[in-house]
Protein backbone atom coordinates (compact mmCIF):
# COMPACT_ATOMS: atom_id res chain seq x y z
CA UNK A 1 0.00 0.00 0.00
CA UNK A 2 3.14 2.57 0.42
CA UNK A 3 4.22 1.53 -2.79
CA UNK A 4 1.39 1.76 -4.77
CA UNK A 5 -1.32 3.04 -2.89
CA UNK A 6 -0.35 6.96 -4.12
CA UNK A 7 -0.16 6.60 -7.49
CA UNK A 8 -4.13 5.20 -7.59
CA UNK A 9 -7.16 7.57 -7.91
CA UNK A 10 -9.13 4.58 -6.42
CA UNK A 11 -7.39 1.81 -3.85
CA UNK A 12 -9.99 -1.02 -2.84
CA UNK A 13 -9.31 -2.79 0.42
CA UNK A 14 -10.79 -6.39 1.05
CA UNK A 15 -10.24 -8.41 3.89
CA UNK A 16 -11.77 -10.05 7.17
CA UNK A 17 -12.76 -7.35 9.40
CA UNK A 18 -10.57 -7.47 12.18
CA UNK A 19 -7.40 -8.23 9.91
CA UNK A 20 -8.46 -5.07 8.11
CA UNK A 21 -9.00 -2.82 10.97
CA UNK A 22 -5.60 -3.97 12.43
CA UNK A 23 -4.23 -2.99 9.26
CA UNK A 24 -5.73 0.26 8.69
CA UNK A 25 -4.27 1.07 12.88
CA UNK A 26 -0.97 0.52 11.88
CA UNK A 27 -1.48 2.33 9.09
CA UNK A 28 -2.14 5.48 10.88
CA UNK A 29 0.38 4.89 13.18
CA UNK A 30 2.91 5.08 10.85
CA UNK A 31 1.61 8.65 9.40
CA UNK A 32 0.13 6.90 5.90
CA UNK A 33 -1.25 9.63 3.56
CA UNK A 34 -4.47 8.98 2.65
CA UNK A 35 -5.67 12.18 0.91
CA UNK A 36 -3.78 11.19 -2.66
CA UNK A 37 -7.04 9.12 -3.62
CA UNK A 38 -9.89 7.65 -2.68
CA UNK A 39 -10.44 4.52 -0.39
CA UNK A 40 -13.24 1.95 -0.43
CA UNK A 41 -13.68 -1.72 1.70
CA UNK A 42 -14.96 -5.07 0.92
CA UNK A 43 -15.10 -7.36 4.24
CA UNK A 44 -16.46 -10.65 4.46
CA UNK A 45 -16.86 -13.41 7.16
CA UNK A 46 -17.74 -11.54 10.01
CA UNK A 47 -20.81 -9.38 11.55
CA UNK A 48 -20.00 -6.06 13.02
CA UNK A 49 -21.46 -2.79 13.87
CA UNK A 50 -21.95 0.23 12.60
CA UNK A 51 -20.07 1.73 14.81
CA UNK A 52 -17.12 -0.25 13.96
CA UNK A 53 -17.89 0.62 10.33
CA UNK A 54 -17.59 4.53 11.38
CA UNK A 55 -14.48 4.04 12.67
CA UNK A 56 -12.75 1.93 9.47
CA UNK A 57 -14.00 4.35 7.30
CA UNK A 58 -12.29 7.33 9.60
CA UNK A 59 -9.14 6.37 9.06
CA UNK A 60 -9.52 7.04 5.34
CA UNK A 61 -11.23 10.09 6.05
CA UNK A 62 -14.63 9.02 4.46
CA UNK A 63 -17.85 10.11 5.30
CA UNK A 64 -19.61 8.48 3.02
CA UNK A 65 -21.30 4.89 4.92
CA UNK A 66 -23.32 3.80 2.76
CA UNK A 67 -20.90 3.34 -0.70
CA UNK A 68 -17.48 3.27 0.62
CA UNK A 69 -17.82 0.22 2.08
CA UNK A 70 -19.60 -3.48 1.74
CA UNK A 71 -19.80 -6.71 3.55
CA UNK A 72 -19.84 -9.52 1.64
CA UNK A 73 -22.08 -12.95 2.88
CA UNK A 74 -21.14 -15.95 1.52
CA UNK A 75 -19.61 -19.54 2.64
CA UNK A 76 -17.43 -22.11 2.09
CA UNK A 77 -20.22 -24.70 0.34
CA UNK A 78 -21.94 -21.96 -1.97
CA UNK A 79 -19.30 -18.64 -2.04
CA UNK A 80 -20.55 -15.43 -2.13
CA UNK A 81 -24.42 -15.20 -1.35
CA UNK A 82 -25.18 -11.76 -1.16
CA UNK A 83 -23.83 -8.46 -0.45
CA UNK A 84 -24.69 -5.06 1.79
CA UNK A 85 -26.11 -2.36 -0.27
CA UNK A 86 -27.12 1.21 0.26
CA UNK A 87 -30.25 0.28 1.25
CA UNK A 88 -29.17 -2.56 3.73
CA UNK A 89 -26.58 -0.52 4.87
CA UNK A 90 -29.28 2.65 6.02
CA UNK A 91 -31.66 0.33 7.37
CA UNK A 92 -28.59 -1.10 10.08
CA UNK A 93 -27.84 2.83 10.73
CA UNK A 94 -31.42 3.86 11.63
CA UNK A 95 -32.62 0.46 13.41
CA UNK A 96 -29.44 1.79 16.05
CA UNK A 97 -31.35 4.66 16.59
CA UNK A 98 -34.84 3.97 16.01
CA UNK A 99 -36.57 1.17 18.22
CA UNK A 100 -39.66 0.61 16.53
CA UNK A 101 -37.44 -0.05 13.61
CA UNK A 102 -35.10 -2.21 14.95
CA UNK A 103 -37.83 -4.59 16.32
CA UNK A 104 -39.53 -4.68 12.94
CA UNK A 105 -36.50 -5.53 11.55
CA UNK A 106 -34.82 -7.50 14.17
CA UNK A 107 -37.19 -8.38 16.69
CA UNK A 108 -35.56 -8.88 19.92
CA UNK A 109 -31.42 -9.43 19.10
CA UNK A 110 -29.33 -7.84 21.55
CA UNK A 111 -27.52 -6.55 18.15
CA UNK A 112 -27.79 -5.37 14.82
CA UNK A 113 -27.33 -8.07 12.37
CA UNK A 114 -25.61 -8.60 8.85
CA UNK A 115 -28.36 -7.79 6.18
CA UNK A 116 -27.64 -8.21 2.56
CA UNK A 117 -29.11 -8.08 -0.78
CA UNK A 118 -28.91 -11.01 -2.96
CA UNK A 119 -30.24 -12.41 -6.34
CA UNK A 120 -33.20 -14.29 -6.50
CA UNK A 121 -32.79 -15.35 -9.94
CA UNK A 122 -29.62 -17.50 -8.74
CA UNK A 123 -30.58 -18.22 -5.12
CA UNK A 124 -33.41 -18.81 -3.15
CA UNK A 125 -33.20 -18.36 0.58
CA UNK A 126 -36.16 -19.59 2.80
CA UNK A 127 -36.21 -19.93 6.52
CA UNK A 128 -37.38 -23.41 8.67
CA UNK A 129 -37.66 -22.75 12.66
CA UNK A 130 -35.80 -19.78 12.11
CA UNK A 131 -33.08 -20.94 10.13
CA UNK A 132 -31.90 -19.91 7.05
CA UNK A 133 -31.64 -22.60 4.17
CA UNK A 134 -30.64 -22.12 0.56
CA UNK A 135 -30.81 -23.71 -2.68
CA UNK A 136 -28.30 -22.50 -5.28
CA UNK A 137 -26.60 -23.88 -8.28
CA UNK A 138 -22.82 -24.05 -7.47
CA UNK A 139 -20.22 -26.56 -7.83
CA UNK A 140 -22.76 -28.70 -6.07
CA UNK A 141 -26.16 -27.98 -6.86
CA UNK A 142 -27.34 -27.77 -2.63
CA UNK A 143 -30.97 -27.87 -2.53
CA UNK A 144 -32.62 -27.00 0.94
CA UNK A 145 -29.43 -26.49 2.44
CA UNK A 146 -29.30 -25.96 5.71
CA UNK A 147 -25.99 -23.29 7.14
CA UNK A 148 -26.98 -23.28 10.63
CA UNK A 149 -27.50 -19.65 10.91
CA UNK A 150 -30.34 -18.41 12.14
CA UNK A 151 -32.22 -15.09 10.23
CA UNK A 152 -35.14 -13.80 8.06
CA UNK A 153 -35.86 -13.43 4.05
CA UNK A 154 -37.42 -10.19 3.83
CA UNK A 155 -39.35 -9.76 0.57
CA UNK A 156 -39.61 -5.90 -1.34
CA UNK A 157 -43.41 -5.87 -0.08
CA UNK A 158 -42.40 -6.43 3.68
CA UNK A 159 -39.54 -3.76 3.72
CA UNK A 160 -41.47 -1.34 2.22
CA UNK A 161 -44.50 -1.88 4.10
CA UNK A 162 -41.52 -1.81 7.53
CA UNK A 163 -40.57 1.54 6.02
CA UNK A 164 -44.07 2.72 5.80
CA UNK A 165 -44.97 2.09 9.07
CA UNK A 166 -41.63 3.65 10.45
CA UNK A 167 -41.91 6.28 8.59
CA UNK A 168 -39.11 6.23 6.56
CA UNK A 169 -40.88 5.88 3.01
CA UNK A 170 -39.86 9.42 2.18
CA UNK A 171 -36.16 9.55 3.35
CA UNK A 172 -35.42 5.96 1.68
CA UNK A 173 -37.47 6.47 -1.57
CA UNK A 174 -34.48 6.88 -3.75
CA UNK A 175 -32.40 3.79 -1.90
CA UNK A 176 -35.50 1.60 -2.59
CA UNK A 177 -36.17 2.58 -5.88
CA UNK A 178 -32.57 1.89 -6.79
CA UNK A 179 -31.83 -0.97 -4.43
CA UNK A 180 -34.00 -3.82 -6.09
CA UNK A 181 -33.16 -7.25 -4.44
CA UNK A 182 -34.65 -8.72 -1.30
CA UNK A 183 -33.18 -8.96 1.54
CA UNK A 184 -32.13 -11.58 3.98
CA UNK A 185 -30.54 -10.80 7.84
CA UNK A 186 -28.14 -13.25 9.45
CA UNK A 187 -29.23 -13.40 13.29
CA UNK A 188 -25.84 -15.66 13.76
CA UNK A 189 -25.67 -18.98 15.15
CA UNK A 190 -26.52 -20.87 18.44
CA UNK A 191 -22.73 -22.08 18.52
CA UNK A 192 -21.38 -18.24 18.66
CA UNK A 193 -22.34 -17.08 22.01
CA UNK A 194 -21.27 -18.04 25.41
CA UNK A 195 -23.85 -19.20 28.10
CA UNK A 196 -24.00 -17.96 31.21
CA UNK A 197 -26.06 -18.45 33.95
CA UNK A 198 -28.69 -19.97 30.96
CA UNK A 199 -28.72 -17.01 29.06
CA UNK A 200 -26.66 -16.43 26.01
CA UNK A 201 -23.93 -13.63 25.42
CA UNK A 202 -23.10 -13.22 22.28
CA UNK A 203 -19.52 -11.36 20.98
CA UNK A 204 -21.37 -8.37 19.41
CA UNK A 205 -22.40 -7.41 23.18
CA UNK A 206 -18.95 -6.98 23.87
CA UNK A 207 -17.49 -5.68 21.13
CA UNK A 208 -19.83 -2.85 21.86
CA UNK A 209 -18.59 -1.85 25.09
CA UNK A 210 -14.67 -1.43 23.43
CA UNK A 211 -15.81 0.63 20.63
CA UNK A 212 -16.77 3.35 23.37
CA UNK A 213 -14.96 6.20 22.37
CA UNK A 214 -13.44 6.49 25.49
CA UNK A 215 -11.87 2.82 25.05
CA UNK A 216 -11.27 3.10 21.71
CA UNK A 217 -7.25 4.37 22.00
CA UNK A 218 -6.96 1.82 24.33
CA UNK A 219 -7.94 -1.80 22.67
CA UNK A 220 -7.72 -3.36 19.92
CA UNK A 221 -10.95 -4.68 19.44
CA UNK A 222 -10.29 -8.04 20.08
CA UNK A 223 -11.12 -10.06 22.95
CA UNK A 224 -11.91 -13.91 24.12
CA UNK A 225 -14.62 -14.94 25.96
CA UNK A 226 -15.33 -17.83 28.20
CA UNK A 227 -17.20 -19.04 31.20
CA UNK A 228 -15.98 -21.23 34.29
CA UNK A 229 -17.21 -22.48 37.07
CA UNK A 230 -16.55 -21.16 40.13
CA UNK A 231 -14.27 -23.34 42.80
CA UNK A 232 -17.19 -24.14 44.86
CA UNK A 233 -18.95 -25.20 41.81
CA UNK A 234 -21.96 -23.11 42.81
CA UNK A 235 -21.23 -19.93 40.51
CA UNK A 236 -20.50 -19.51 37.46
CA UNK A 237 -17.47 -16.34 36.03
CA UNK A 238 -18.10 -14.65 33.07
CA UNK A 239 -14.21 -14.23 32.26
CA UNK A 240 -13.10 -11.47 29.37
CA UNK A 241 -9.88 -11.33 28.24
CA UNK A 242 -9.34 -7.78 26.37
CA UNK A 243 -5.99 -7.09 23.57
CA UNK A 244 -4.54 -3.83 24.24
CA UNK A 245 -3.97 -1.47 21.05
CA UNK A 246 0.04 -1.28 20.48
CA UNK A 247 1.90 0.24 22.77
CA UNK A 248 -0.63 0.60 25.45
CA UNK A 249 0.32 -1.06 29.12
CA UNK A 250 -1.55 -2.75 31.43
CA UNK A 251 -3.11 -0.17 34.78
CA UNK A 252 -5.99 -0.90 36.96
CA UNK A 253 -7.55 2.43 35.72
CA UNK A 254 -8.04 0.68 32.56
CA UNK A 255 -9.21 -2.12 33.61
CA UNK A 256 -11.77 -0.06 35.08
CA UNK A 257 -12.58 1.34 32.59
CA UNK A 258 -12.73 -1.54 30.07
CA UNK A 259 -15.00 -3.32 32.80
CA UNK A 260 -17.65 -0.76 33.38
CA UNK A 261 -17.86 -0.07 29.49
CA UNK A 262 -18.36 -3.76 28.98
CA UNK A 263 -21.07 -4.15 31.90
CA UNK A 264 -22.73 -0.58 30.44
CA UNK A 265 -23.48 -1.60 27.44
CA UNK A 266 -24.56 -5.70 28.45
CA UNK A 267 -27.17 -4.12 30.83
CA UNK A 268 -28.23 -1.71 27.57
CA UNK A 269 -28.08 -4.19 24.89
CA UNK A 270 -29.27 -7.69 26.24
CA UNK A 271 -31.86 -7.75 28.51
CA UNK A 272 -31.82 -11.33 29.89
CA UNK A 273 -28.08 -9.90 31.27
CA UNK A 274 -30.02 -6.50 32.82
CA UNK A 275 -32.31 -9.09 34.71
CA UNK A 276 -29.43 -11.22 35.92
CA UNK A 277 -27.41 -8.25 37.20
CA UNK A 278 -30.17 -6.36 38.96
CA UNK A 279 -31.15 -9.77 40.39
CA UNK A 280 -27.11 -11.00 41.39
CA UNK A 281 -25.20 -7.72 40.89
CA UNK A 282 -21.75 -8.48 41.61
CA UNK A 283 -22.12 -12.35 40.56
CA UNK A 284 -23.33 -11.02 36.66
CA UNK A 285 -20.18 -9.11 36.65
CA UNK A 286 -17.45 -9.73 34.32
CA UNK A 287 -13.95 -10.53 35.40
CA UNK A 288 -11.49 -8.91 33.24
CA UNK A 289 -8.04 -9.15 32.12
CA UNK A 290 -5.93 -7.62 29.46
CA UNK A 291 -2.86 -8.36 27.68
CA UNK A 292 -0.62 -6.52 25.61
CA UNK A 293 -0.95 -6.34 21.55
CA UNK A 294 0.15 -8.99 19.69
CA UNK A 295 -0.41 -12.15 22.47
CA UNK A 296 -1.16 -15.43 20.82
CA UNK A 297 -4.62 -15.72 22.24
CA UNK A 298 -5.79 -13.18 19.87
CA UNK A 299 -4.10 -14.69 16.81
CA UNK A 300 -6.45 -14.94 13.53
CA UNK A 301 -6.11 -18.56 12.74
CA UNK A 302 -7.87 -20.30 9.93
CA UNK A 303 -9.32 -16.66 8.76
CA UNK A 304 -11.14 -16.22 11.49
CA UNK A 305 -11.12 -14.60 14.86
CA UNK A 306 -11.97 -17.01 17.91
CA UNK A 307 -14.18 -15.12 19.92
CA UNK A 308 -15.56 -17.80 22.34
CA UNK A 309 -13.61 -20.49 24.52
CA UNK A 310 -15.39 -21.79 26.62
CA UNK A 311 -12.75 -25.09 26.72
CA UNK A 312 -10.18 -22.96 29.02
Amino acid sequence: MQKYAPQLERVILAGYPPFLMDVMNEAVKRKFNFSHGKYTFITAGENFSEKWRDVLLSTVGSTDPLHDSVNIYGTADACALGHETPLSIFLRRKAMEDIQLRNELFGDLTFIPTLVAYDPNRIYFETVNDEIVLSVDSGIPLIRYNIKDNGHVYSRDEIKNILEKCGLSKEAKALFASDTLPLVGLFGRKDVSTTFYALNIYPENIKAGLEDDLLRPLVSGKFVIRTEMSKDQQDQKLLISVELAPQVKSSMHIRTLIRTSIINHLIELNAEYRKLYNSIKKKASPKVTVEENGHAMFAIRKNKMKWINNAI
